[in-house]
């Protein structure tokens, strides 16, 4: 295994020091429970018709799309 592919070492992580704070948001609210059940319309009081809600989105996506 590579350094670059091993979780265990700085390397693996250098990427993460050119990430834009909107890309490291992004991350964390794809993950979030609450954030995957209102993009899966299961909670439909706290979502908004286009998509951005109380999320506060500028440009809404699923929970397993990726950004950056």
């Amino acid at each position: 295994m590579t350094a670059m592919n091993d979780w265990r070492t700085s390397a693996a992580y250098q990427y993460a020091l050119t990430v834009p704070a909107s890309c490291w948001a992004w991350e964390f609210l794809r993950r979030n429970g609450d954030y995957q059940a209102d993009a899966a319309g299961q909670r439909g009081e706290s979502a908004s018709s286009d998509g951005t809600g109380h999320w506060g989105l500028h440009c809404p996506g699923g929970p397993g799309q990726k950004r950056g």
